[in-house]
């Protein structure tokens, strides 16, 4: 028996364009999987409904499969945007040999023993969090949730925590970069300038912090060699 078109298939459709979906999604996705194990359509395209699916449909990505960021992003119309922009050349949107070359240059710094490196770091981060809610007498662990990552990360990269107030909301715009919400364009766009000036400011302010470091290591070995030379000069030319 040959293998079924996709075109041919009896495929359940979710309306993900809908709030209605968006709002209780899981119900969607269970009824979608009822009739048919893995597969479904939307105003998007094909939907992938199993995680076992996805997961041997992403080990053939080299092969033959590929992400779609800029199908999305001329989808959103936004192409030649910041958010656009970004979302074209950030390591998710990257393909074969340059996905390849960016996962072996960031996989050391996501080993277990990386993240064991950092437990007292995430520990110290929790506690503060934690201790910082006690005296709300709630507790609310969506916005709890929501610091810890970034806080740690910050400090990770010498960052002050500080900047977290003006980036949260950003952050949260970004989430919905994937959620083809038209509605959530600009709020995205907005959120992609003021990420780029944060990281560009930090950038500098790191920049800034090594070139002073290694100046004051270059005084201090000027410093070390002047006072050898001085000590190995005759008096009679020092006098």
């Amino acid at each position: 028996m040959s293998m079924a078109e996709i075109a041919e298939l009896d495929l359940p459709h979710l309306a993900m364009e809908q709030d209605w979906f968006a709002a209780d999604p899981a119900p969607q996705f269970a009824a979608a999987r009822a009739r048919h194990p893995w597969l479904a359509t939307s105003i998007y395209g094909y939907v992938v409904t199993s995680f076992p699916a996805m997961r041997e449909l992403v080990a053939m990505e080299t092969k033959v499969l590929r992400t779609a960021y800029d199908e999305m992003v001329e989808s959103m119309g936004a192409l030649d945007t910041p958010w656009g922009t970004f979302q074209q050349h950030h390591i998710l949107a990257a393909n074969g040999a340059d996905h390849e070359r960016l996962r072996r240059v960031l996989a050391p710094a996501f080993t277990p023993r990386q993240a064991n490196r950092h437990r007292p770091l995430m520990r110290a981060v929790i506690s503060q969090l934690l201790d910082e809610w006690v005296p709300k007498g709630a507790f609310d662990f969506e916005e709890f949730a929501s610091w810890f990552p970034i806080t740690v990360m910050c400090r990770m990269i010498g960052a002050s925590p500080e900047i977290i107030p003006s980036m949260r909301s950003s952050l949260e715009a970004l989430g919905l970069s994937v959620s083809m919400d038209m509605r959530a364009l600009a709020a995205m766009q907005d959120a992609t300038v003021l990420m780029e000036d944060v990281c560009t400011k930090l950038v500098a302010e790191r920049d800034a912090r090594m070139i002073e470091a290694d100046n004051a290591k270059r005084r201090a070995t000027c410093a070390v060699r002047a006072h050898d030379t001085r000590d190995r000069v005759p008096v009679s030319i020092l006098s």
